[in-house]
């Protein structure tokens, strides 16, 4: 399985982009799932706020270094 949260202070005012998991070959909102509630994808997003493992540059490009 394979997620991507991306970073926030806070959660995102639209869960359904705070986080994506990739299901069936699909990228899917983690908010869609019935086990995830909206106070665990803040506590995801700001986790990923203080550990990122990448950083998006101004242009689109990724720092896989963060």
């Amino acid at each position: 399985m394979c997620a991507v949260v991306f970073a926030a202070q806070a959660l995102d005012p639209e869960p359904p982009a705070a986080a994506l998991v990739l299901l069936q070959d699909a990228w899917t909102p983690l908010s869609g799932l019935p086990t995830v509630s909206e106070i665990r994808l803040s506590e995801l997003q700001s986790g990923a706020n203080l550990n990122s493992n990448a950083t998006m540059e101004r242009g689109g490009e990724i720092d896989p270094t963060g």
